[in-house]
């Protein structure tokens, strides 16, 4: 990955095949320097709507490349840990820096394109940031409340650092340079053959007592 050209130059023409709602933030923003890390991309997304079962109406379905950007960065300002920084050489799990930054703006200001989206204005809103992160969700919240209202599974018994979550953190980094990659997902502690038998995973809706249904933190975006 290299920054591909100044403002004010020539609009690039870069390739934007896809599903629709699958297109990772470089697609979105006409890169040229496209990798296989779209595909992972693209399997994250696919994860996330099973589950939140959210199979019949994707996450993701916006009717243009800009409007995808800022569904995206809606989701990043729920979601705080779309802004933590991996390192991918240290190993599969890519281990997190403990640095945050805004991935999305400096994806597009580092590899200067040209983006429709103003991220100091949207970002400018502290008070509806704020308010979004005050929420305190993760990506197992998110999961277990669309799941919840599909009657699908649950997923408060899991911890919000399961494996199963940070793959998921893992295929959805906004950062092309250190999503994971193909390799390093089969050799993931949730796809690993000598994965832990004891491994907690999801249990139905059914199965958890209806008083805790309705926690805070499960219930409602």
């Amino acid at each position: 990955w290299k920054p591909e050209r100044g403002r004010g130059s020539k609009a690039a023409v870069a390739n934007r095949g896809g599903t629709r709602g699958c297109r990772p933030p470089e697609v979105l923003m006409h890169s040229m320097q496209q990798t296989t890390s779209v595909d992972m991309w693209s399997a994250g997304v696919v994860m996330l709507n099973i589950l939140c079962r959210c199979t019949q109406f994707p996450m993701f379905n916006s009717p243009d490349d800009r409007t995808a950007l800022l569904e995206i960065n809606c989701l990043r300002q729920y979601i705080q840990s779309m802004d933590d920084v991996f390192d991918p050489k240290k190993g599969p799990d890519g281990a997190y820096t403990g640095e945050r930054r805004h991935k999305l703006r400096d994806v597009a200001r580092e590899f200067r394109l040209d983006v429709e989206v103003d991220w100091d204005d949207i970002d400018g809103n502290m008070q509806w940031l704020a308010q979004a992160r005050g929420k305190g969700h993760t990506w197992r919240t998110l999961c277990s409340h669309f799941s919840a209202r599909e009657e699908g599974l649950t997923y408060e018994s899991l911890s919000d650092d399961h494996p199963l979550f940070h793959l998921l953190a893992r295929c959805l980094d906004v950062d092309p340079r250190t999503r994971i990659t193909a390799e390093q997902a089969l050799d993931h502690p949730f796809l690993r053959e000598n994965a832990d038998a004891d491994m907690p995973m999801p249990a139905p809706c059914s199965d958890v007592a209806s008083s805790s249904a309705g926690t805070p933190s499960e219930s409602g975006v």
